[in-house]
């Protein structure tokens, strides 16, 4: 794999990305663990052909640059981006760095936007920080608690006077519960030795929806699933000119943050 510099930026920066980590076969890490195992044997089988530009990586650059800062100020008696690792079945290796040990309590650091931290708890982040429970619980480090320190890097000051449910700063913290990692890991394990193609939700899938429109107003009044619901309601609640529109779905993960999309069998291109 290689980095491109396709907009031509500053030397600094491409320095500051530095050089891609290459993979070591049979050990997983944890955020590989709590995402699709797909993405993993399509790195591993065309990685001499996987190139990056370094203009995609600007918030990559900027957490990286937010972890180095609370790594290098935090507390003495507590362990700081500290890489464990544990045997598997069948000759695997779980690797994984927690961001923050300390009386035992697991944190690890997101710099996300607001929208994606209030959408909930999120599947990959409570995956991600009981796999790294796991590494400290099997190297003899209890863990009581774990936590997310979000950085909300698209906070604005003038939606938080508004009140209501949005953060009154740029800085939240969200309790991830505990859960049993083992069997997820293995289900990992056994989708990547069969190489399934991603779920859905892996995808981040969006359905195309049908839209129903009136002349002169930009919302929808309705939408709905498919033409034929969009239609019927139209003709029940709708007097007068109207349309639908159709808003094609897309699998936003594959068509604009998947690196290996253009080796992936199971991608589908309009």
């Amino acid at each position: 794999m290689k980095y491109t510099n396709k907009h031509n930026l500053p030397e600094t920066i491409v320095r500051a990305v530095g050089s891609p980590r290459p993979i070591v076969k049979g050990t997983f890490t944890g955020s590989e663990l709590s995402g699709p195992p797909l993405i993993r044997c399509l790195k591993e089988q065309h990685w001499d052909a996987l190139e990056q530009d370094v203009s995609d990586m600007f918030w990559l650059l900027f957490g990286t640059a937010f972890h180095t800062v609370m790594e290098s100020s935090a507390p003495k008696d507590g362990l700081a981006e500290e890489r464990l690792s544990m045997p598997w079945n069948n000759g695997y290796t779980i690797s994984g760095m927690a961001d923050l040990w300390r009386a035992s309590k697991l944190v690890d650091y997101k710099t996300t936007s607001v929208y994606a931290f209030l959408l909930g708890d999120k599947e990959e982040w409570t995956k991600q920080l009981n796999i790294y429970r796991m590494l400290y619980e099997h190297h003899t480090f209890p863990v009581t608690g774990m936590e997310i320190h979000a950085i909300l890097r698209d906070w604005n000051a003038g939606k938080a006077l508004a009140g209501g449910d949005y953060p009154q700063i740029p800085f939240l913290v969200k309790p991830v519960p505990k859960v049993d990692v083992v069997p997820v890991v293995n289900d990992w394990i056994a989708r990547y030795e069969s190489h399934d193609p991603c779920t859905p939700d892996e995808k981040w899938e969006r359905p195309t929806t049908y839209a129903v429109m009136k002349d002169g107003r930009k919302t929808a009044l309705r939408v709905l699933g498919s033409e034929e619901e969009a239609k019927e309601w139209a003709a029940n609640n709708v007097k007068g000119e109207h349309r639908i529109d159709v808003r094609k779905g897309i699998a936003a993960r594959c068509e604009q943050y998947c690196l290996v999309r253009d080796f992936c069998p199971n991608r589908k291109v309009a």
